[in-house]
């Protein structure tokens, strides 16, 4: 396995965990959707960052 795809798929797992934990504790009173939604958007954000990073440095 490349060593690289290991270290991204830890770092999103584990930055993912954070994230959602945070939110979870950061909308307690809100709807189911709210946190959902906001998980949804830290999960896409979490991925188009590793993506730009892994182009950046294939390309360099």
């Amino acid at each position: 396995m490349n060593r690289d795809l290991l270290f991204w798929s830890l770092a999103l797992f584990f930055g993912a965990s954070i994230a959602f934990q945070a939110i979870q504790r950061w909308t307690e009173s809100e709807a189911i959707w709210v946190t959902l939604g906001l998980e949804a958007i830290v999960l896409a954000i979490l991925i188009a960052a590793i993506v730009v990073v892994v182009r950046r440095k294939g390309s360099g």
